[in-house]
């Protein structure tokens, strides 16, 4: 398709009608009524719905007080990992994405330690390093052991390795 586009476009400026074609395809009229707006915007508000409210959340990491269950993508097995050996970092580097675009986002790293240790990259977590807004990283390690800590649900991500 895009081979056959740039024959095409080669074809026309070497014959000298490309820039009949750009002014003839420059004039033509071309209306758009509410209903075609409407449309459009349903399409696209359809489309963005069903990525936030259903493929976000599909990716998570749950901590508790013991361990700490990640879901790296849609539709996989929940990966349970003991939380003593875990690091946790909070990447808050990016002046862009993060304090612009993000309004106090970070990336969150979890390593876990073992014969299955791993890495998982969440991205853009809201509040990742606001103390009483969300999530907090040192009261995953100062709770008691009778409670249960769900310290923050973490709505994007992917997986690392």
């Amino acid at each position: 398709m895009i081979a056959s586009v740039l024959t095409l476009v080669v074809m026309l400026s070497l014959l000298g009608r490309f820039t009949d074609v750009v002014t003839w395809i420059g004039s033509l009229p071309v209306y758009i009524s509410d209903a075609g707006y409407f449309i459009v915007g349903c399409a696209l508000f359809l489309i963005w719905s069903v990525a936030v409210i259903y493929l976000d959340r599909q990716t998570y990491a749950l901590f508790t007080d013991s361990e700490i269950r990640i879901c790296p993508t849609a539709g996989a097995e929940e990966l349970s990992f003991p939380i003593v050996g875990t690091t946790i970092v909070l990447q808050r580097d990016d002046l862009f994405r993060h304090w612009v675009l993000g309004q106090g986002s970070g990336d969150l790293i979890v390593r876990t330690t073992g014969s299955t240790g791993r890495e998982f990259l969440f991205s853009n977590v809201l509040f990742v390093g606001h103390q009483r807004k969300g999530f907090s990283v040192q009261a995953l390690f100062f709770c008691q052991s009778s409670e249960r800590c769900y310290c923050g649900l973490v709505v994007t991500g992917f997986l690392v390795s």
